[in-house]
């Protein structure tokens, strides 16, 4: 479909109202007759909300202190934008694009929205503008998304976000001034945290992990019954505090000189049984609780080299492949359709796997051999249905005409 100048500017002018439609993943003019589970009023004025700043300041403070469940959530973000990303569409609207984003950092700003979906359930990310009345923004700002709450009506329509920061005025933003990225949506108003969903499996591994320490803090260490004199005799508390004295600091290399009287026994002779087994066990359960394959935490057990890349391999192909669609038309819906006509670029991310890119590598080497060898009468059809321009975005590879 080719757009007109007309066609044009009436997006433009309506933007808000498409915009606002995408976020609701809903074609715009179409008004459900299906209510919420809880928003508008009844939300407000009936309804118990689960959501508070206290349990999003939990969830935060488990991503922000958890090294493990830390590196779970980034390892999302990484393999999203690990092998890059490009835009696609005729070639002066994606340079037009490409300047836009190069006036911020679009790879901090997309993995941000990708951590805190995870962390909050939500990710808001403000769109900015210059005090230039172009309509075209200027790049997009990162924001604590727990303090964003979402307006709509009954119906789901999303109508404000806004900001609520205590001892600071209240700030109203309309959705087309917003990024607003659900990476496990819910029937309701906001998305589902993958950090709350996992909470209780987080905490059982925390539980785990402080019963351990205090465990190898007890019983990690050998302790000794150390018996003065002979059974029936009375010992002076002087001469014991004295022997005990000598057998204060003992170190691996001690040797041991006493009477016959003296006595010397090993206590938690057994160590600590089966440890590893309730940690393993824990850990397991927390990475499956965050969907993550343990390999990619840095845990190897248990698994050989082959099974531990099929499990890496179908994370990627499918849990990071579905968040790299998802992420890529949020940003195209919300982002790039207001920098040129909407629909007229998109952002595409390169394959999760570079296997995959070999492969693409291969059979298009073999078509450029094939065309190489064409006749020259047949060569300009070829090249209408394999355009230079198309196998160059498959490299990503720029200039050249």
């Amino acid at each position: 479909m080719i757009l007109t100048p007309e066609d044009i500017q009436f997006i433009r002018n309506n933007k808000d109202r498409i915009v606002t439609a995408s976020v609701m993943q809903q074609p715009a003019g179409i008004k459900p007759h299906t209510f919420i589970a809880s928003g508008g009023a009844a939300r407000l004025l009936f309804s118990e909300q689960p959501r508070t700043r206290e349990l999003l300041k939990k969830w935060q403070s488990i991503y922000l202190t958890g090294g493990l469940y830390a590196n779970a959530i980034d390892v999302y973000a990484h393999a999203v934008f690990a092998n890059g990303y490009r835009l696609e569409g005729p070639e002066h609207l994606v340079q037009e694009v490409e300047d836009n984003f190069a006036i911020f950092d679009f790879d901090t700003i997309g993995m941000q929205g990708i951590i805190q979906s995870l962390v909050f359930g939500d990710s808001v990310q403000e769109v900015v503008h210059t005090r230039k009345a172009t309509g075209i923004p200027a790049g997009i700002v990162l924001r604590d998304s727990s303090t964003f709450d979402i307006d709509t009506d009954d119906f789901g329509v999303i109508r404000a976000f806004r900001q609520v920061i205590p001892d600071r005025p209240v700030v109203t933003l309309e959705p087309s001034r917003v990024v607003h990225l659900q990476l496990i949506p819910s029937c309701d108003v906001y998305g589902i945290s993958l950090i709350g969903r996992a909470y209780d499996d987080i905490m059982r591994d925390a539980k785990t992990a402080e019963a351990s320490s205090a465990a190898i803090e007890r019983h990690g260490f050998k302790k000794w019954h150390i018996k003065v004199g002979q059974p029936g005799e009375i010992i002076d508390d002087s001469v014991i505090k004295s022997v005990a004295n000598e057998f204060e600091d003992i170190e691996t290399d001690n040797e041991f000189t006493t009477t016959a009287d003296v006595n010397i026994m090993p206590l938690d002779s057994g160590g600590l049984e089966k440890i590893e087994d309730y940690n393993n066990i824990s850990l397991m359960r927390v990475a499956a609780s965050l969907g993550v394959p343990e390999e990619m935490l840095g845990i190897r057990r248990g698994s050989t080299d082959a099974t531990a890349v099929s499990r890496m391999e179908m994370f990627l192909n499918t849990r990071i492949s579905a968040i790299q669609r998802t992420v890529a038309r949020t940003y195209t819906l919300s982002y790039i359709d207001q920098i040129v006509a909407p629909g007229a670029v998109k952002l595409v991310f390169s394959d999760v796997r570079e296997e995959d890119e070999f492969k693409k590598a291969e059979w298009i080497g073999k078509l450029l051999g094939s065309l190489s060898n064409a006749n020259p009468e047949v060569l300009p059809k070829v090249l209408e249905i394999f355009p230079k321009k198309w196998i160059q975005s498959q490299f990503n590879i720029t200039g050249g005409q």
